[in-house]
């Protein structure tokens, strides 16, 4: 043979070999996706060929694994081992029967040989934004499943790479959340309440219920760009596997979203109080609240404008009846997450009172508000509650000691009010009238009915007592009392 006709055979053997490693890497990945996790029936998940790929780009892959994996519910344990979750029960479902077990572990050797055919191609970080894409479209078609969104959301933060993190959640926004998030926000504005599941389901195609937990999702989701807006990560190096190289076709979602535009900051932040100053008001079905009175009128022009746009805006008020709204809406919106402390059905759970008042206090700062007051709020309400030693770790934080020893001498006031009325001894109402007139007069103006808890134990408030005494300077006009009222619990034990 001539040397031409060798090197003839010789191309013949390599496109050979080139495909039947393609072959071999789809035969894997078929076998995966044809595959289903127990208790699934259903999937539209269609194998792909070898011309698929090439005329579609390599980036069909994780497209199509990643759907696979959604309409699946497949674990992240399973279908990313490297990454636990700690999503919920069903992100680490326990299979107990044998057959469920073999049928997942089958499916979990599958995904580490097709990890191993494309290292590249199915990276973590795009197997997750395609995930995170899934799971938006999947919400998109049924809006009441908002735990779809949820995921999309969850996926998204586990992202590596801020970069693309960033452009994912560019896309999303602008694919499926603004619409809605602009839509409930003039829903708010235009009944000034938490609506109804009526109006709900007419304006946002939503009921009231869903509607509070969508809104939720967009906080988080808006923390997470911000976040991702923040972090400076290289823009991620694409590769192929050597045996794909020729395949061409579509621009992949990975790629799109590195393209996308940087959004601005200061703009994401003031979405992201817009949002939580919502949820808040759906969450604690709230009465007289207009979200856009929180904002002047530049601020609103600014709302639901592209991200990566600058308008111009203050968030930092000057405008004094915006100040007081400001104040009034955090002060009440503390006040409801506090309710649970007794009981109420409204946030019955401790750690959701922790996660408000951090969420608050969160969201006074980047509204430029006087943290202190808020603060000092939080501190009042939990002694109203009777949760002196919450309150007490509360109060250390606080800068403006006066006003609040002021604050609390008022509560220490209307707490030996109640006992004078309701307490074990007959003469309290005598010991009372033995103070110095004006003293006198100031605890009979007292009332207990303003305390959510007014039965304290009288050392509970002598402590509180004790510590009004070192807040207030002496010059105070409250100071007088304060001492006064020491002889007073003493006379009462």
């Amino acid at each position: 043979m001539e040397l031409s006709d060798w090197e003839a055979v010789s191309m013949d053997v390599e496109q050979w070999n080139l495909t039947i490693k393609r072959l071999e890497d789809l035969l894997v990945f078929n076998a995966v996706v044809s595959s289903k996790m127990p208790g699934r029936t259903t999937s539209d998940v269609s194998p792909l060929s070898v011309s698929s790929i090439v005329e579609g780009g390599i980036g069909i892959l994780s497209e199509v694994l990643a759907r696979w994996t959604c309409q699946n519910e497949v674990p992240l344990h399973v279908f990313l081992p490297s990454h636990q979750s700690d999503y919920n029960e069903s992100q680490n479902t326990e299979f107990s029967e044998e057959k469920e077990k073999d049928s997942v572990s089958h499916i979990s050797g599958l995904l580490e040989k097709l990890r191993h055919r494309f290292p590249y191609s199915l990276d973590p970080d795009i197997l997750l934004s395609n995930c995170s894409w899934e799971y938006a479209v999947l919400w998109s078609r049924d809006i009441e499943v908002v735990e779809n969104l949820s995921k999309a959301i969850y996926y998204l933060g586990l992202i590596q790479n801020g970069i693309l993190t960033h452009g994912i959640a560019m896309m999303i926004y602008d694919m499926f959340i603004s619409k809605k998030f602009m839509a409930a926000a003039a829903l708010l504005q235009k009944v000034g309440k938490a609506p109804k599941e009526r109006i709900c389901r007419k304006e946002l195609e939503m009921s009231d219920h869903t509607a509070s937990k969508f809104l939720s999702v967009v906080c988080q989701f808006l923390q997470i760009m911000m976040e991702a807006n923040c972090e400076a990560n290289d823009i991620p190096v694409h590769q192929f596997e050597d045996s794909w190289q020729d395949a061409k076709g579509s621009t992949s979602l990975v790629e799109l979203a590195l393209n996308q535009k940087m959004s601005n900051y200061l703009l994401l932040q003031h979405h992201w109080t817009l949002s939580t100053v919502m949820f808040a008001t759906m969450r604690f079905n709230m009465k007289s609240i207009k979200p856009m009175t929180l904002y002047d009128t530049k601020s609103r022009n600014a709302f639901f404008k592209d991200l990566h746009s600058h308008p111009y805006f203050e968030n930092k008020m000057e405008d004094l009846k915006i100040i007081q709204e400001r104040e009034k809406f955090l002060t009440r919106v503390l006040d409801h997450s506090l309710h649970g402390l007794h009981g109420s059905v409204q946030s019955a759970d401790p750690g959701d009172v922790h996660t408000w008042t951090s969420r608050l206090s969160t969201l006074s700062d980047a509204l430029h508000m006087d943290s202190d007051m808020l603060q000092q709020h939080h501190a009042c309400a939990l002694y109203s509650y009777g949760k002196d030693q919450l309150a007490s770790e509360v109060s250390s934080s606080v800068v403006d000691h006066t006003v609040l020893g002021y604050r609390l001498l008022t509560i220490v006031g209307q707490r030996l009010s109640h006992y004078v009325l309701h307490g074990a001894a007959n003469d309290s109402s005598q010991k009372v009238s033995k103070l110095p007139p004006d003293v006198s007069k100031w605890l009979r103006n007292k009332d207990s009915n303003e305390l959510h808890v007014a039965d304290v134990d009288l050392d509970k408030t002598s402590h509180l007592l004790e510590q009004v005494i070192n807040m207030l300077p002496e010059g105070h006009a409250e100071y007088k009392i304060a001492i006064a009222l020491v002889d007073l619990i003493q006379n009462f034990k």
